[in-house]
């Protein structure tokens, strides 16, 4: 039998016919109709279900069903079953959805998964101001929202972030550190005396029992996240992490309390001095921090802090 001539956006495929509509140079819409292919009748009844579709999408309508297959599902309705469905930590989830918000909601929000490109997405990695890791975590993202709608050849898993050499640390040395520390008094005080003391990360702090310290060593084991206990580390490995002498004798400055937060009574006016107080180099953990006390690492001196 003969294949018979197809109108414009109608293609055979397998035992079926196959709608395509196109806009702006992209697939807007495409979906496989059961019918045969060699039937008149049914061309015809194929071919006004694309005029129709076709004015849709011309006036800017919804045409996409809850039901259609997931690639030709809006992104952001695809992106937001995937972080409904994510299983991974709070901090990751949170910055995903930060992610999706600030940066592929606004540029693909209401294309169908399918119509979004590789050149769409590179021209959108270029604009962004950014480091090399943070584009390719920006990608990442993307790129799984992608592979959970089933996009068939994931545009975004064609990109790859050239990586960029990261810079030497550059760490406090013992004068700069002690003149932090003289800036404060209290619990703040305790607050950055672990910070250089032990190398602990912010929210580990924040996370800290009492009854975790065993008079030589913290052991950590959980954190708190924008405001919320977060029961493992951020690499999900608890440790045990030796603490000074001069840190244990600032611990003994606060509420012996066994099972309460030790900075639980901080307040908010004392975190946001906390955080804006540093402008130089931001403190790193564990064994960074243990070359500041062993006064390993020499550093030149960094502009005066106006306590």
């Amino acid at each position: 039998m003969d294949t018979p001539k197809y109108p414009r956006g109608i293609y055979k495929h397998g035992d079926n016919l196959r709608i395509r509509i196109w806009n702006k140079g992209k697939i807007a819409y495409q979906e496989t109709i059961s019918c045969d292919p060699f039937s008149k009748s049914d061309i015809r009844r194929v071919a006004k279900l694309r005029a129709e579709l076709s004015v849709k999408i011309g006036l800017g309508l919804s045409f996409i069903e809850e039901s259609a297959p997931s690639e030709l599902q809006a992104f952001s309705a695809m992106a937001q079953e995937y972080i409904e469905t994510h299983t991974g930590k709070y901090s990751t989830v949170l910055g995903y959805i930060g992610i999706l918000n600030k940066y592929w909601i606004p540029l693909f929000g209401k294309h169908p998964c399918v119509a979004i490109t590789k050149r769409e997405i590179k021209l959108a990695l270029a604009s962004m101001d950014v480091k090399s890791k943070t584009r390719d975590n920006i990608l990442g993202v993307l790129r799984g929202v992608l592979d959970y709608a089933e996009v068939p050849l994931n545009p975004a898993a064609l990109i790859k972030v050239k990586k960029q050499q990261s810079k030497a640390i550059e760490r406090y040395t013992p004068e700069e550190r002690d003149k932090i520390l003289n800036c404060f008094v209290g619990d703040v005080y305790v607050y950055f005396a672990l910070l250089f003391g032990c190398g602990l990360r912010p929210g580990e702090i924040t996370g800290l029992l009492r009854n975790d310290f065993d008079g030589t060593d913290w052991h950590v084991h959980r954190q708190i996240v924008r405001g919320k206990v977060v029961e493992s580390t951020k690499t999900a490995h608890r440790r045990k992490v030796y603490v000074p002498d001069w840190v244990k004798t600032a611990l003994k400055t606060i509420p012996q309390e066994l099972i309460v937060p030790i900075f639980s009574l901080m307040t908010t006016v004392d975190f946001l001095k906390i955080r804006g107080i540093l402008t130089g180099p931001g403190l790193k953990h564990i064994r960074e921090s243990r070359y500041i006390i062993e006064n390993h690492i020499p550093l030149d001196t960094q502009e005066p802090l106006n306590c």
